[in-house]
């Protein structure tokens, strides 16, 4: 960037003279620096911010202070309030009400856990009365236990302490609306291009610069005599680190894992052909994955075509599904029946993982491959319809049981690292003929279940036309995250830099 091309608001000026007085020997936190000054903190942040991205200014570790905050969730119910208090606001103010009125007023995940948690603790203590297929509240007066809890999130919003003397402390620890979280606290110093500057404007006063044209500004003629800001496109604001989502930072830890495990990350869009959603895979045509229920089809459109040859092998696919599913196939099983009702093309939305890596082996022309893959899935289902998933695929002639549970565990110790055991329970997918539960086993004795597996049944892969075994692993990304957040010994968390997400929130630069 040319010394020319820097042009700096009155506020960047304000904070490169603090700068400049007040940190030449160490950096300081914004609070120091606009301390006795007249800009607010998020003004002072904002100047700061520009001037990191001008290259005149540069953030620097200073600190660390471990603070009692309220979690995603704790944030929420101290803002709306708890869901057991807004529901009793709302039986207060409507006299009575029934289990299907608690149902529509409350979202479905929190009148879940409200209806189970506190109507029948209310109705012990004697604060509420069912009758005829009503709930009648028996006071008027906020439950104390409810009043408790709302001021403690209060409390650790304001002050970022423990209430020890709240009887709602342990409550909001069992809720999971609190943490101990060790906050990093940043200071700036001037980098050497803005110890070249600051002399610059050490002795500017500041000039009542325009930025914005008001209408009485132009009535009144001030314009003229007044200076304007010029408008400066060389420097947007500084893309700040801990300001990241959560989700990609925690994708980038799996990722990692499994590409120095030897594993390479493949991809395809969420919308998938019926063939490759659920055919390929030699699913019975009356599951009930293929029902409305479950499925989200769409009418109407049609995907893009592919390029010759991967439409030529998607086609040849298809045609030994045909043969297969009517026991005609190669790979000896008598099908299932006929192929009267399917639709090859029909437009899903993608209901599980496996298409994204399965797909693969169809246009691989090389054996064996260890592949891996991200995937958006959507299920028509009330409650979290779109979930995040992760598939893991391996062909190798030398797979059978034996090296499947080592495959299992070689993957899992890639993202387990801390783990003492894998363990399998046996268990049935349609799809696969050899199919277990995965567990994973730390020190202390704790077991967690973080995904399945099994071996592809040999229809899928003469389907394929794939003559190697074929293992199958899949896990979900959230309760991976769960587990990993929760168990202290699970790994170190400096190394991933995550905290707990919701996966029904993904920024843009995260779907897949």
């Amino acid at each position: 960037m040319q010394n020319q091309d820097i042009v700096l608001s009155d506020n960047e000026i304000l904070m490169l003279n603090a700068l400049a007085t007040w940190a030449k020997e160490a950096a300081l936190p914004v609070e120091d620096l606009i301390e006795g000054g007249q800009l607010s903190y998020s003004q002072g942040l904002s100047a700061i911010g520009y001037l990191c991205a001008k290259g005149l200014a540069e953030p620097v570790e200073i600190g660390t202070e471990q603070k009692y905050v309220l979690r995603k969730l704790g944030q929420e119910y101290e803002e709306i309030g708890l869901p057991e208090k807004r529901l009793w606001q709302h039986l207060v103010a409507t006299g009575s009400l029934s289990l299907k009125d608690v149902n529509d007023f409350l979202p479905p995940s929190e009148a879940k856990f409200t209806i189970g948690m506190f109507l029948g603790t209310f109705q012990k203590a004697g604060l509420i009365a069912f009758s005829n297929g009503k709930i009648t509240p028996l006071q008027q007066e906020l439950p104390t236990s409810i009043s408790n809890l709302q001021r403690y999130l209060t409390h650790v919003k304001e002050t970022s302490t423990r209430d020890p003397h709240n009887p709602a402390e342990e409550e909001a620890n069992r809720r999971k609306l609190v943490e101990d979280k060790l906050i990093i606290i940043p200071g700036y110093r001037l980098t050497s291009l803005g110890q070249q500057h600051a002399p610059l404007y050490a002795d500017t006063g500041m000039q009542s610069i325009v930025g914005n044209i008001t209408r009485e500004i132009l009535i009144s003629g001030e314009w003229r005599d007044r200076q304007f800001r010029p408008l400066s496109v060389v420097a947007p604001p500084q893309i700040r680190l801990e300001l990241q989502h959560p989700l990609p930072r925690f994708l980038t830890y799996l990722r990692r894992s499994l590409v120095a495990a030897g594993f390479r990350e493949v991809s395809s869009p969420i919308l998938e052909t019926q063939f490759w959603n659920l055919n390929a895979l030699f699913m019975h045509k009356y599951h009930p994955v293929r029902s409305s229920k479950h499925l989200l089809a769409i009418d109407g459109i049609t995907l893009p075509e592919n390029d010759p040859e991967i439409a030529a092998s998607t086609q040849a696919c298809q045609e030994r599904f045909a043969r297969e599913y009517q026991g005609k196939g190669t790979s000896g099983s008598r099908g299932w029946g006929t192929t009267d009702g399917f639709n090859n093309d029909q437009v899903v939305v993608r209901s599980h993982s496996t298409p994204v890596t399965f797909r693969q082996l169809a246009y691989t022309k090389q054996l064996p491959v260890r592949l891996f893959g991200f995937s958006r899935c959507c299920r028509a289902r009330p409650e979290k319809p779109e979930f995040l998933q992760m598939d893991v695929l391996v062909a190798d002639e030398a797979l059978n049981v034996t090296t499947l549970m080592g495959t299992i565990k070689y993957v899992c110790q890639a993202i387990f690292p801390r783990a003492v055991d894998i363990q399998v329970q046996a268990a049935y997918f349609p799809f696969a003929e050899i199919s277990v539960n995965i567990w994973i086993v730390y020190a202390d004795d704790s077991t967690h279940e973080v995904g399945s597996s099994g071996l592809m049944r040999p229809e899928s892969a003469a389907i394929l036309d794939v003559h190697t075994p074929v293992a199958l692993i899949g896990f979900n990304v959230s309760r991976l995250a769960r587990i990993l957040i929760e168990n202290a010994k699970a790994i170190d968390h400096n190394s991933i830099g995550f905290e707990d997400f919701n996966e029904t929130e993904i920024p843009l630069h995260a779907q897949r």
